[in-house]
C-alpha cells in the first residue's frame, strides 16, 4: 500500500493528521493556515493590499500570523496591529480613532481571521462587546478559558441553601465566587 502524502502540492511528507503532515498541521493550528508563518518580508502587507482591492462579498481569511484569539496580526505603518483594522483603514483611506474598535458585523461575518473590509465597521468598544453576544463569540461562561464551573454548577450554587463558605468548599471555588454568583455579579446573564 502506497503511503499518502500531505495535501500541500510540493510537500513530500506523509499524511499524519487528516490530509496534512505534522508540519503543515502545526502551522494550521498556530497561524490559521497550513502555509502560515515564515512569511517573507512585505508578504503580509502585499496580501493585505490585494485583499482590500478584491471585489468579493465572501470572507477573506488572513493566512499569516494570528493572535491567541484568532485575529490576524501584522506590522502596518510601523506598528503591530490587527489585520482587520489595517484592512479597514486601507479601504477607508484614514486612520481609525484610537478609542474605536474595528468590529466584524455580526449579521455578516463571524470569522475573526476575516479581513474583508466590507465585513468590518468602526464602532465603540461597548457596541463591539454587544456584538459578541449577538454572534455567540462572547468568552463568558464555559467559553472562558478560566471557567471552573459549568452552567449546571452555577444553577446548583444558586439553589444550594448552605452558606457561602460550605457551598464554596463543595464546588471547589472561593467564598467570593459563590457570593458573586448568588448576588448576580458573576454569571448574572445565566437564567
Amino acid at each position: 500500500m502506497q503511503q499518502q502524502l500531505c495535501s500541500i502540492d510540493w510537500c513530500d511528507n506523509p499524511r499524519r493528521i487528516g490530509v496534512l503532515c505534522l508540519a503543515h498541521h502545526g502551522r494550521l493550528k498556530r497561524h490559521g493556515h497550513p502555509l502560515g508563518g515564515n512569511a517573507l518580508p512585505g508578504e503580509p502587507q502585499a496580501f493585505l493590499r490585494h485583499a482590500v482591492g478584491a471585489p468579493t462579498d465572501n470572507c477573506i481569511l488572513w493566512p499569516f500570523a494570528l493572535d491567541r484569539l484568532g485575529y490576524g496580526r501584522l506590522v502596518w505603518g510601523g506598528a503591530q496591529m490587527p489585520a482587520h483594522r489595517a484592512a479597514w483603514e486601507l479601504y477607508n483611506g484614514r486612520k481609525m480613532a484610537p478609542e474605536m474598535d474595528a468590529c466584524h458585523a455580526p449579521e455578516v461575518c463571524h470569522n475573526r481571521s476575516c479581513i474583508n473590509p466590507q465585513h468590518i465597521r468602526e464602532d465603540t468598544r461597548p457596541n463591539n462587546m454587544a456584538d459578541t453576544l449577538i454572534d455567540g463569540t462572547s468568552p463568558r461562561g464555559t467559553k472562558s478559558h478560566s471557567a471552573k464551573l459549568s452552567e449546571d454548577d452555577v444553577r446548583a450554587i444558586r439553589a444550594d441553601t448552605r452558606g457561602h463558605r460550605d457551598a464554596a468548599d463543595a464546588y471547589g471555588v472561593s467564598y467570593d465566587t459563590v457570593r458573586s454568583i448568588r448576588c448576580g455579579r458573576r454569571w448574572g446573564w445565566l437564567k
